[in-house]
């Protein structure tokens, strides 16, 4: 059975540690990307992104901000 992870400010961080390497992604494509918000807008095709997955990004982003200022 997995362990659950404590939600902060449960969390103990006083003996934690901090790692930093870098881990491989993929290269983004921004042009791309308008080239298909301007598809959507101009030609009434669906957006290269659901508003779902837009607010999923933006909460990983905000977790991510939060857990550097901890």
């Amino acid at each position: 059975m997995a362990k659950t992870i404590p939600k902060s400010p449960a969390v103990n961080l006083k003996n934690a540690k901090t790692v930093r390497k870098k881990i491989p992604s993929l290269p983004g494509n921004y042009q791309e990307f308008y080239n298909g918000v301007s598809t959507a807008i101009n030609h009434n095709k669906p957006m290269p992104v659901t508003p779902e997955q837009a607010v999923l990004v933006i909460q990983r982003i905000e977790a991510a901000l939060q857990s550097n200022q901890q």
